[in-house]
Formats: C-alpha cells, structure tokens, sequence
C-alpha cells in the first residue's frame, strides 16, 4: 500500500503520505466536477471523504462524469464513487450522505468535522448558504465555478471569489454575498474558487428545443469537468501541506 502512494514523497518530501492519509475532505455534489474531485483525491492518499449527493447515473452523465458507465446507469453516485475510491485505496474511509444540500441539512453538514468542504454544487441558494457560513466561521470552503458551456481546460483557473470573471454563476453568488449578506464591496472575500475564464457557448435554440436529457441545456466536456476537479484537488492538497502543522495545533 505504500508504494501505490510513493510518488507524493518524491513530489512533496518525506513524510507527505503520512500527512496526507490525515486529510479530510466533504465534496457537496458528486456529478461532473466532484466526481474527479473525489477520484484523484483517492489517487493522492487523502485519509477521509465525505461524498453528499442524492442523484443517480443517467445516460446524459456518460460524457463528463468520472462514475458514469453503461454499467452503473440508475445507481447513486455516492455508491458507485464510494466503491471506486475503496477500490483505488482500501484504507480510506468514506463516508456517504445520501441527500441534496438544503436549508435543513447544510448547517449540520458545514459542521461535520473536516479539513475543507468543496461546493461543487448545482444549488444557487446553497451555495450562497455555504458561503455566507464558511465567511463568518473561517470554515475552509473551496467554491466551483460553473463548467457547463466550457471548451477549453486552459482558461480554468484558482482565485478568490471576488477576482472570477466570465462566470455567470459566480457573478451573481458575489453580488449576493454583498448585497443581502454584507461581505465586503472591496477587498477579498477569503472564498477561494476553481472557475473558468472562458466565455460560455450558448446552444442555439433549435439545439435547445431537441435536447433530451437529465441535465441542463449547456454542453459538458470530461477533459474541462476533470480540469476542473483537477484544480480543486491540487489547491486542496499544496493548502493543506502549507498549514499542516496549524491543523494539529
């Protein structure tokens, strides 16, 4: 089992797996960007993962989503990821929470114990929720931008929320924040997100009126939705190595 893992010491020094096999982490929304989140998560020996979501596999996830195969359409996601992450590392503890984030649940969930929540959720209003917890209760909180309607994995970047740009989404979740919830019009939120810069493609509208499918109407591509979870991984990790010793203080 230590080798499987070795690479992160020759990358990171001594001692990283140890460390890394300490992490825990709780993904809010297992489709197209947790899904690869929770994967190479697995892949770097993080210790625990907390998977949240109440959808199953359909068809229309086979383009973009880690889990999705002919072979697990109609069963949970958390189920099928838990499966592969055991299978990937059968040390690490998953823990599935079989539900959508709500107004009934996100506070009990913010509160689980966890090194850092990733919002890699559909819910405008939750994400607002989260936010606004995560600010005034210094919870690290990861937000995922928008990836439908991306082409490019180049334009995908890691910034406070307050410098994304070219994403609807979290546009409208900073002009909430400041406008209903007070976070600062100046200055930095302290939110870190994964978003792209690219401008989003719009289907025409005879597209729109022929697509049938569980998902949304924006198109979805699996090398900018693992970019993406890509990103988050990597901001999570070099993170957590940076203020590993503040963390068992």
């Amino acid at each position: 089992m230590k080798a499987s893992f070795n690479g992160l010491n020759l990358l990171y020094g001594n001692n990283t797996t140890e460390k890394l096999s300490k992490l825990n982490v709780t993904i809010i929304g297992i489709g197209g960007v947790g899904s690869w989140i929770a994967e190479s998560l697995a892949r770097s020996g993080a210790g625990e993962i907390t998977l949240v979501d109440l959808d199953d596999i359909c068809a229309s996830n086979i383009n973009r989503q880690i889990h999705a195969t002919y072979s697990t359409l109609g069963q949970f996601k958390i189920e099928v990821m838990e499966k592969r992450l055991k299978d990937i590392n059968p040390k690490i503890k998953v823990n599935l929470i079989q539900s959508f984030i709500s107004e009934k649940n996100h506070h009990e969930i913010m509160a689980l114990p966890h090194h850092y929540i990733i919002d890699a959720s559909d819910d405008f209003s939750q994400k607002v929720a989260m936010a606004v917890s995560a600010h005034k209760k210094k919870i690290k909180l990861l937000i995922i931008g928008a990836a439908g309607g991306k082409k490019s994995p180049a334009h995908i970047k890691q910034a406070d929320l307050t410098e994304a740009y070219n994403d609807k989404l979290l546009a409208r979740l900073r002009k909430e924040l400041r406008q209903k919830h007070h976070l600062p019009r100046k200055g930095k939120f302290h939110l870190p997100c994964i978003f792209s810069s690219e401008r989003a493609v719009k289907p025409s509208d005879e597209l729109i009126r022929g697509h049938k499918s569980c998902d949304n109407v924006l198109g979805a591509v699996s090398y900018v939705t693992g970019t993406f979870g890509f990103f988050a991984t990597q901001y999570i990790i070099a993170d957590y190595l940076d203020h590993y010793e503040s963390f068992y203080q």
